[in-house]
């Protein structure tokens, strides 16, 4: 294979694959914010501002009946908190792929702009010239 089709494939390979990894991660990370806002939004649970935390009021006494009201509570309590934390998982993962996309998309820029250095090469360099040249030692 002469160097110069080496090079246009090679070239064009690497961009057409980072802008697919660009597509898919954009494709990720709009997926999981969406999917995570709209959990969320279709059972009403929004997040309090951390003001609301600050000063918690300490409960009385339960008798019997509030125990175990307040056992089924914690036990409801503890299974959505576990559910909201899954599904805010998501949201890091979605700015991981943002990020990842951005670079991808970055990438294939520079990889194009090789790509033209690259054909512009291709066109200077002779038809014969080989990839990997391999010189025999003469015979004696």
């Amino acid at each position: 294979m002469s160097r110069t089709v080496f090079d246009v494939i090679m070239s064009a390979v690497v961009v057409v694959v980072l802008l697919v990894a660009g597509g898919l991660l954009t494709r990720g990370h709009s997926f999981a914010n969406s999917n995570v806002h709209d959990q969320l939004a279709q059972q009403q649970i929004f997040f309090p501002p951390r003001a609301a935390f600050a000063h918690p009021k300490a409960g009385s006494e339960p008798n019997n009946a509030r125990l175990a009201t307040l056992k089924q509570t914690i036990f409801t309590g503890t299974t959505l908190r576990g559910l909201l934390l899954t599904a805010y998982a998501f949201s890091p993962i979605g700015s991981v792929m943002y990020w990842g996309a951005i670079a991808s998309f970055i990438l294939a820029a520079v990889m194009a702009g090789l790509v033209g250095i690259g054909l512009w090469h291709a066109r200077r360099t002779a038809v014969d010239t080989q990839m990997l040249s391999v010189t025999r030692p003469a015979a004696s």
